[in-house]
């Protein structure tokens, strides 16, 4: 699943190694916002900032991607891409608090994005509250339900949960669209563990040594 979401291209590459990414895209945003004086102007200029920021975020310059992010949803708050990318970069930036607070107002407001609630779902992985990743990973297969990224990581939240045929079939179905996912197999192999197959879950455990 692809993490921040552009609308435009980015900028030349050939400009940006000439003068530098970084100044190249100080130099549009700020030519974006002395021109949007109007609704339409504005949410040109807010689709040119989201595209900066995802540049930005393609040269690792996470700090400065996010405030583009920002600029270009306080220009049209009706582009949940760029607050949803925000959300994002504040979350790779280890800012939780305040990535939890952008993600679900995003998903709030576009309930059907994947990515807020795939981003979320890590967050709270992350701050191991099993029930409520779960929980936004469900929320992102009811989109997308053969995501094979999403799959393993609910069955993590449900292994965390000790549901552990739920967290089986979860790893079985990310298998079943991802055979090559070593994650999912050492996960099945962990589930079945602890259920007490362990002819199955030393299977599973070599072929994700065989995958690694």
């Amino acid at each position: 699943m692809r993490r921040f979401l552009s609308i435009f291209s980015a900028p030349s590459s050939r400009l940006s190694h000439w003068i530098g990414l970084p100044a190249l895209c100080a130099v549009l945003a700020i030519t974006a916002v002395a021109h949007a004086q109007t609704p339409l102007a504005r949410r040109h200029a807010a689709r040119l900032l989201n595209n900066i920021g995802t540049a930005l975020v393609n040269q690792q310059l996470l700090e400065p991607a996010a405030q583009k992010f920002a600029q270009a949803y306080k220009l049209d708050p009706q582009m949940i891409t760029a607050e949803t990318n925000e959300g994002i970069a504040l979350f790779y930036l280890g800012q939780t608090q305040q990535a939890q607070q952008i993600l679900l107002a995003a998903a709030k407001q576009n309930p059907r994005t994947p990515y807020a609630w795939y981003v979320l779902g890590l967050l709270y992985q992350g701050q191991g509250q099993s029930s409520q990743a779960a929980d936004a990973f469900q929320h992102v297969l009811a989109i997308d339900p053969r995501d094979p990224d999403t799959l393993y990581f609910l069955g993590s939240s449900e292994l965390g949960l000790h549901h552990l045929h739920k967290a089986v079939a979860d790893f079985k179905l990310a298998l079943k669209f991802n055979p090559l996912h070593a994650s999912a197999e050492y996960g099945l192999a962990t589930a079945l563990r602890e259920l007490g197959n362990m002819p199955q879950a030393l299977a599973h455990l070599r072929r994700f040594e065989q995958l690694r």
